[in-house]
């Protein structure tokens, strides 16, 4: 089941998603910022349990959902089809992950392997590195499925962007607050990015099985 290459079309619906998209991180970010500012620290609403990793849990679940229901839409004989049962195991993993902070216990085993005391130790940036290089590899894996829709490529491309600017932001804990907000804010923009690509997969997919159901 081939999927749509970029026409004209495809452009100017990426154009409206991507402005929605800054749109959305825009007004979530400057409220975040004025919220912890207003309590004495800006960073705060960008902490654990907060708003920021709220819906950042919430958008890798629905990204999940989305991979999970286009792999049971497509034909068993579709190539390529398992990399959405991988996406969906890999973003409901980033999900509970990211609600249940798992990756901070990761963290401190890895760290107990080099150094007794690891409280001051920040792994994060390393550990987050791991995931975006095991799903790089997945990734390149498939690549003939997700060069077959780039309207997809374009929203996984600027979420892997984003995912780079995490990990280089969480290596300089010297920033101090600000270097807080910069981080979780291109996570909340990759995370975003993210969701739209694979929504945008599903109603692909969805076109086009209600269009073959529909043909005689």
């Amino acid at each position: 089941m081939p999927f749509s290459m970029m026409t004209g079309r495809n452009v100017k619906k990426n154009l409206k998603i991507t402005a929605a998209l800054i749109f959305f991180n825009f007004i979530l970010i400057f409220n975040c910022v004025r919220d912890g500012i207003r309590l004495g620290y800006p960073a705060f609403r960008f902490e654990e349990n907060q708003v920021v990793t709220f819906l950042s849990a919430l958008l890798l679940g629905l990204t999940g959902w989305s991979s999970l229901i286009n792999y049971r839409l497509l034909h068993s004989s579709q190539t390529g089809r398992k990399f959405w049962l991988f996406s969906f195991f890999g973003f409901l993993y980033l999900c509970l992950d990211e609600y249940f902070m798992a990756h901070e216990g990761i963290d401190d085993l890895v760290a107990s392997l080099f150094r007794r005391e690891t409280t001051h130790l920040e792994m994060d940036g390393i550990t987050i590195a791991g995931f975006g290089l095991l799903a790089l590899l997945v990734c390149w894996f498939f690549r003939k499925e997700i060069f077959r829709d780039r309207s997809f490529l374009f929203f996984l491309a600027v979420g892997g962007i984003c995912l780079a600017g995490t990990i280089f932001f969480d290596l300089f804990k010297q920033l101090g607050v600000w270097g807080i907000v910069v981080e979780e804010s291109f996570k909340i923009v990759g995370v975003s990015s993210f969701f739209s690509g694979y929504s945008l997969a599903l109603f692909s997919t969805i076109t086009q099985v209600c269009f073959l159901k529909a043909k005689p």
